[in-house]
């Protein structure tokens, strides 16, 4: 009977941990880029601009700083 419990536990134990690293790894991704930017390079970025208008206009968009993805 003992025998019989632990092999009910390990899968109870496994979705555990799993949840639990799944929140982690969500967790680590919701933090905003902003609250890790230096104050100085937040000043040079322009968050304005997005991968497409980079795309159809590459020429006007040289040496400008921007976070994609």
């Amino acid at each position: 009977m003992v025998h019989l419990v632990t092999i009910i536990r390990k899968p109870t134990h496994l979705f555990i941990r799993l949840g639990l690293g799944i929140l982690v790894l969500v967790g680590g991704c919701a933090q905003p880029y902003k609250a890790t930017l230096s104050p100085d390079l937040m000043s040079q970025l322009n968050d304005s601009l997005s991968f497409t208008q980079i795309i159809e206009f590459p020429d006007e968009h040289k040496g400008k700083l921007v976070i994609l993805g």
